[in-house]
């Protein structure tokens, strides 16, 4: 790595903890959501970790990031299911690894008609999210055409968005109607708790929990969870300090005279900026260095320039999301987007 870069340090020892935490919650089996690139974390770091603590089952949202989870792991014994519909059903004969969603009645007859195997499917009935899955005028038909045909599938779920208590129950029961309708026994996985459901709702019928942001310790607007613990830091090294007075009129782009420094005469900076998907509306947020705070002042494209106090020298470790579960930053952004924004030019590694 080129010395003071910056780079995504994964702490495995809080991303295992936090999976448990969550299965003895519920005491149910993970099942683990990987988009995004597992989120920001990095698949070449996650996906392993949990492979080699046992789970084998994994959640994206698109083929091509199916693709590249395999690639990472290239396990013969791996399911991974891609929950946005899939065009390509030879490729998904040809890989026993991919699982698809059904997401319309059109799709389960001609993904049976073309030879696919139940085992490779998982059914979506949706209940108004309208993201994707069997819509509530087909579920009749889908139901009789299952039973007609006495399949048996690797899965069925659906998904508790965002929703009040009263609706979520609603959705819950009418599930669990559709489950017992057909049967438990056709099913190896049954899910519909996402991270805001798990800690919201209990759902019995469930075999296994669904979290995504949750296991890496971020949050969504509406739950609080104090006993996770944040996965990644963003960490990199002081490149290079300069005292105001050398300065001319100005902080990067900014004139120094419309920069709040804390009274600080010294400004520190490091190699990461908007390029790298840290946002300027950071601007104004605190980092840890020594463990001491400090103001970000400006983010330009390539550079963040922060105003410090004499003991900071180059080489130093800016910790830039040390703790993003407080508010004291007051950013514009939500937490679970922070990460996720970070491109893949910052190294990923675990520790």
């Amino acid at each position: 790595m080129e010395n003071n870069s910056f780079k995504i340090a994964i702490k495995k020892e809080n991303y295992i903890y936090n999976i448990k935490y969550l299965e003895k919650m519920k005491n149910k089996k993970v099942l683990p959501v990987l988009k995004a690139n597992a989120y920001g974390h990095g698949l070449e770091v996650i996906a392993p970790l949990l492979y080699e603590n046992g789970y084998k089952d994994y959640v994206v949202a698109r083929l091509t990031e199916g693709e590249n989870l395999y690639s990472v792991l290239e396990k013969e014994d791996v399911k991974i299911i891609v929950l946005e519909s899939i065009k390509s059903l030879q490729k998904v004969k040809e890989n026993s690894w991919l699982i698809m969603a059904i997401n319309k009645y059109e799709e389960l007859i001609e993904a049976i008609e073309f030879g696919i195997s139940p085992m490779q499917m998982k059914l979506k009935f949706d209940f108004g999210f309208g993201r994707n899955g069997i819509v509530a005028e087909d579920f009749s038909k889908v139901i009789s055409y299952i039973k007609e045909k006495d399949l048996k599938f690797f899965g069925i779920y659906t998904h508790l968005f965002s929703v009040d208590q009263k609706f979520g129950i609603e959705i819950i029961n009418r599930f669990t109607e559709i489950v017992n309708e057909l049967g438990k026994e056709r099913f190896v996985q049954i899910d519909l708790q996402n991270s805001m459901g798990i800690f919201k709702f209990d759902c019995p019928i469930a075999t296994h929990i669904r979290p995504g942001i949750a296991m890496y310790g971020l949050r969504e607007e509406g739950y609080y969870e104090p006993q996770l613990r944040q996965v990644f830091k963003l960490i990199g090294g002081i490149a290079e300090i300069r005292n105001v007075k050398t300065l001319s009129k100005y902080i990067a782009y900014a004139p120094i005279n419309d920069c709040d420094l804390g009274g600080y005469t010294n400004i520190a900076k490091v190699k990461i900026g908007y390029g790298d998907g840290f946002l300027k509306k950071n601007e104004g947020s605190k980092c840890i260095i020594n463990n001491k705070e400090f103001k970000i002042i400006q983010i330009s494209m390539d550079n963040s320039f922060i105003a410090v106090d004499e003991n900071v020298v180059i080489g130093d470790e800016v910790n830039l999301y040390s703790d993003i579960w407080k508010s004291g930053n007051e950013l514009e952004i939500k937490t679970t987007e922070l990460v996720i924004l970070v491109d893949r030019r910052i190294e990923r590694v675990g520790e």
